[in-house]
């Protein structure tokens, strides 16, 4: 049995309906979608970060990583993987320089 031609004009009225809203939605979403997607990669990132870790004195034989913070004539965060030490490589940044000696208050 066949559709009558009302039906037909019908399903094919509501099928370039729904074309030329999906068109006419598609361009204006598509910078929030890229935007999304951006986002989501940021926080993925974020998400993998360790923040930062006080790891006590610097000691010639421990391996630091990002994040790492040591004491070593100062405050150093380590940036990259390593076993130099902070002031003489550049994979660490000072964070807080040493003071002058201290005197006792009395």
């Amino acid at each position: 049995m066949s559709d009558s031609p009302l039906s037909e004009f019908a399903r094919g009225l509501a099928e370039d309906t729904r074309a030329h809203v999906k068109q006419a939605i598609a361009q204006p979403i598509a910078p929030l979608q890229q935007r999304i997607r951006e986002q989501d990669a940021e926080i993925a990132d974020l998400k993998e970060r360790r923040g930062l870790k006080y790891c006590g004195v610097w000691r010639s034989d421990e391996h630091y990583g990002p994040g790492d913070v040591v004491s070593h004539k100062g405050m150093w965060t380590c940036l990259v993987t390593t076993r130099g030490r902070p002031g003489e490589s550049r994979d660490w940044q000072l964070a807080v320089a040493q003071g002058k000696d201290g005197r006792d208050f009395r």
